[in-house]
Formats: C-alpha cells, sequence, structure tokens
C-alpha cells in the first residue's frame, strides 16, 4: 500500500516537473496548421518569451503521407521566415529565429493536398543535461537506480543493471534538419529533439524503465503518440542501417507521460562518443 501510495505522489509531482521543463525548451507549440485542398487558410497566433537574449530555433514538418504539394508561408513578427515553395513527404526543416518578448506567428497555407504541417519554436541556447549515478549491485535489498531528467524523462535502471557504481547522462538535442529513417514507410511527424541517455564505458545489462513526458497539444491531436528508439538491424554497419524503431507504450494521462521498456540493445557504442554508450529516443506521432 505505501509503495503505491508514494508512487501516486511521485506521478503527481512530475507532471509538474514535465510542465516546467517544457515551458523551458518549447517556445511555441508544437501545434499543428491545417492545409485544405484547393482553399488557402491564415492562422496567427500571438505567444509570449521572457528571456529574449537566447537561440531559437523554428522548426516545420509536413504531418502526414501525401504532404508533397503543400504550399506555406509562415511571418514571425512581420517578417516572412525563408521556406521551400512546396513541403514534400518527410521533410522537416529548421530555421533560426529572433523573438522578441511579445510575438505574433502567421501561417498561410494553400496546395493541392491535404496534409497537417507541425510548427515548433524551441530553445537552442541553454544546455538541457542532467548526470545521475546508478548504485552497485545489491543482492541484499531490492532497489532500483532512478534517474529524473527534469521532467522530460524518468529512466528507472533495475537493481543489478550494473555490477559497479556508474554514472550515468541524460541529453536533450535538438534534432538537424535531415530525414530521418523510420522503421516504417509512413511519416513520421515528431518533437524537434531528441533524447540521448550515456552510460559510460558500460551499457546496462538489463532493460530500462522509461517514462517521457510529451506536450498536451500531441496528446489532444488526432494522432497516436508513441516513443521510437534509434537501433541497428546490423552492428557490422550501423551507418546503412540505423533506423528508429517503435516501442510498444502506454500513456499515463494523469501526468501526460508515455512509459515503455527501453531494450538493452538499444545502447550502442556507435552512438556515444570515446567508445561510451548511448541510446537516442524521441516522441514520434503515427495515424
Amino acid at each position: 500500500m505505501g509503495r503505491k501510495f508514494n508512487t501516486f505522489i511521485l506521478a503527481v509531482f512530475l507532471s509538474g516537473l514535465a510542465h516546467c521543463a517544457y515551458a523551458r525548451v518549447l517556445v511555441f507549440g508544437p501545434e499543428f496548421f491545417f492545409s485544405e485542398k484547393g482553399k488557402h487558410q491564415q492562422v496567427t497566433k500571438e505567444f509570449k518569451v521572457h528571456d529574449t537574449d537566447q537561440k531559437f530555433m523554428l522548426s516545420i514538418q509536413s504531418g502526414a503521407s501525401g504532404g508533397k504539394g503543400v504550399k506555406a508561408v509562415i511571418t514571425l513578427n512581420g517578417a516572412r521566415v525563408a521556406l521551400p515553395d512546396e513541403f514534400g513527404e518527410r521533410l522537416m526543416i529548421s530555421e533560426p529565429v529572433n523573438l522578441r518578448n511579445k510575438n505574433e506567428i502567421s501561417v498561410e497555407t494553400t496546395g493541392a493536398a491535404d496534409a497537417p504541417l507541425l510548427v515548433t519554436i524551441i530553445n537552442v541556447e541553454e544546455e538541457h543535461t542532467m548526470t545521475a549515478e546508478i548504485p552497485l549491485l545489491r543482492e541484499d535489498v531490492d532497489f532500483d537506480g532512478v534517474v529524473d531528467f527534469e521532467g522530460y524523462a524518468v529512466m528507472t535502471f533495475p537493481n543489478g543493471s550494473f555490477s559497479t557504481a556508474q554514472s550515468v547522462t541524460a541529453t536533450l538535442i535538438p534534432t538537424p534538419s535531415i530525414r530521418y529513417l523510420f522503421e516504417t514507410d509512413d511519416i513520421v511527424p515528431r518533437l524537434p529533439y531528441e533524447i540521448r541517455i550515456n552510460t559510460g564505458d558500460k551499457p546496462p545489462a538489463m532493460d530500462v524503465e522509461l517514462s517521457v513526458g510529451v506536450p498536451d497539444s500531441l496528446i489532444a491531436s488526432d494522432y497516436a503518440v508513441q516513443i521510437f528508439a534509434k537501433m541497428h538491424d546490423n552492428p557490422d554497419a550501423p551507418d546503412l542501417h540505423d533506423r528508429f524503431f517503435k516501442l510498444s507504450s502506454g500513456l499515463n494521462s494523469l501526468t501526460n507521460m508515455l512509459k515503455v521498456t527501453l531494450p538493452r540493445n538499444a545502447f550502442s557504442s556507435f552512438y556515444g562518443k570515446n567508445g561510451t554508450y548511448e541510446a537516442v529516443f524521441t516522441v514520434g506521432l503515427i495515424q
């Protein structure tokens, strides 16, 4: 009973953390703007930023298969953002932008297809990282090592994951404007950042229980929110076979966090630097 009660208190606490954390990295959105075939639509939104002496990045993604042919004009504080003439399938572009304390963004869409655009502005100035130590194996107690990454994610390493005390570092990295390989041919719009878990010179010996925070706007959308982890099919040729695989996950509606088991083989020395082991995951949307 006590364990369940403590879990409930922790869930409420993590819910508050998630909102605080996303308030720092997500400046605007993620928000969907819809293109309707043969029609011109324009939507204008306002948002505020407290600290303008930061670096910000605007991310735009086409949000459905068949998005080719969608045209968009985005205006930020009266200045038009440089965009391609058309958005193709699987296109994600990122542009640096300057913001004021009070901002106005306008999105005009038109074209020959019905497809949403996912628009996000994130703060890329601050480094979002934290390190925690996982205790050594204890055979006399049932104790798990927990890494709480400021509401972005909570990682639970079961007792016995490491034979010695091990430092684990979680880092949030903005994703570049390139096409990512996913396990299916369906388009996968996603958060414009990924989270990396580095376990140092050795991978965990057991699967990791993972809870990942999800913004309200994605949960309220018509998409299913899923966690995707980067893994390779062929260890001898990781660059050719790396792709993001969907992990079976469940949503906790109380905390707005996805819970999933991250397989231990997601930790690879191909992803970490200087021979360290790292797992990479992101939140994606599927129809």
